[in-house]
């Protein structure tokens, strides 16, 4: 993405904490390769209602990012807290946010439940022309809301703090730089945070999937429901790496009864993708198994 501006956010930022994340890549251990693992271990035990509470009301004094996303805010059951940036999906807002968006653009989450209401869209187009056309100061703001975040769970028994910068985009947040954050990303400006995203982007089309890529960053393909995306899919699986494949609410119900007997698909693995959003905690490589919200034109 070009830069709109050179001008860093004035003020002090805050001191980077010293690394604490485990890296997600897949280990080069012969067979084991594609057996995959935890990308981290999970903290003790879901929070009290009162931290839940807390947690949940911080979102009231951000701009950018939110912790009340109803599938994100189940990761606090295993002490993981989310914060997700919604912006603007495909075109609306007058800048492109999605790499592969024909299929979904009209039936995506943008359109459905609150989002349909016309000041959550208006906040979700003014974040994306923000960040497109004040991109170095709205980095800035952003990295500030992580590192608050951050300084906010670091007491004892508080949950670890993951994000999602792709609510509902698909941008290439790991090429992103800055100069506010010394010509890094938001990703590498924060180590000691987990981040991860959804992505239609393929297989060795993201720095994400190379080992050159963030260690404290997880990406997920997002099959887009069509015969001629299954080799997409499976060059993904290959690589050690999930798919997440939405299913119809029938379909879905089918779904769970295969993995409840273990069948595969495509040769892999199915797990649930509905009881969190924590995706860097899944065993690899897997085909996750979502239910569509609403509508969507890509569930199978």
């Amino acid at each position: 993405m070009k830069q709109k501006t050179q001008r860093p956010i004035n003020g002090r930022r805050d001191n980077r904490e010293s690394y604490d994340v485990v890296s997600d890549r897949v280990r080069d251990t012969g067979d084991e390769k594609l057996s995959g693992s935890p990308a981290q271990e999970t903290p003790a035990g879901m929070v009290s209602e009162k931290e839940r509470t807390r947690i949940i009301g911080f979102s009231r004094r951000l701009n950018y990012l939110t912790l009340s996303n109803p599938k994100t805010i189940k990761g606090l059951e295993r002490g993981w807290a989310v914060a997700i940036l919604h912006l603007a999906p495909a075109l609306y807002s007058g800048h492109k946010t999605c790499h592969r968006y024909g299929a979904c653009a009209k039936t995506c989450l943008y359109h459905q439940g609150r989002g349909q209401m016309k000041n959550v869209q208006g906040a979700r187009i003014r974040r994306t022309k923000d960040l497109f056309e004040r991109y170095d100061e709205t980095m800035c703001a952003i990295h500030s809301e992580i590192r608050w975040l951050h300084s906010q769970l670091r007491s004892k028994g508080s949950p670890h703090l993951a994000v999602r910068l792709n609510g509902m985009s698909d941008l290439k947040w790991e090429e992103m730089p800055a100069i506010g954050l010394d010509n890094q990303t938001l990703i590498s400006a924060s180590p000691d945070v987990q981040f991860y995203d959804y992505t239609k982007y393929k297989y060795g089309h993201r720095m994400g999937w190379t080992a050159d890529g963030p260690i404290n960053y997880h990406l997920t393909y997002s099959y887009d429901g069509s015969e001629k995306d299954i080799d997409n899919a499976k060059a993904v699986l290959k690589a050690g790496y999930n798919v997440h494949v939405v299913h119809n609410k029938v379909n879905y119900s089918k779904a769970q009864e295969r993995m409840a007997s273990n069948q595969k698909m495509w040769g892999y693995q199915m797990l649930d993708n509905e009881p969190d959003d924590l995706r860097f905690l899944d065993p690899r490589p897997a085909v996750l198994c979502g239910k569509e919200k609403g509508y969507s034109d890509i569930a199978i």
